[in-house]
């Protein structure tokens, strides 16, 4: 295993966790990500990484700024702030494919 995946691992693995605890993700978003991190550092190296991490965080910061004025209309859909596991494949797994073919 490259040195580059073993960064992508531990730096995915620490990401999920505190996304995981902050009730950014649920559970098998939080696995998604791992898989989707560690492909996309591992393979693409930081250049890739930014830009989707940088999405992940300010969306995720939106959302939690935002809840209270979205209450209203979460009650009135399954899903919440709390990305799940399809949430994290639409947002991020055109970047994983793409480095994976790149």
């Amino acid at each position: 295993m490259s040195c580059q995946l073993i960064q992508g691992l531990i730096f995915a693995l620490l990401i999920s966790t505190f996304s995981l605890r902050a009730r950014l993700l649920t559970r098998g978003g939080a696995a998604a990500q791992c898989v989707l991190g560690v492909i996309v550092l591992g393979v693409g190296g930081w250049e890739w990484t930014i830009p989707i991490l940088v999405f992940f965080l300010s969306s995720s910061i939106l959302s939690v700024i935002a809840k209270e004025r979205r209450h209203d209309i979460e009650l009135l859909s399954a899903k919440g702030s709390t990305r799940d596991t399809a949430q994290v494949l639409a947002n991020g797994g055109v970047g994983g494919l793409s480095v994976l073919g790149n």
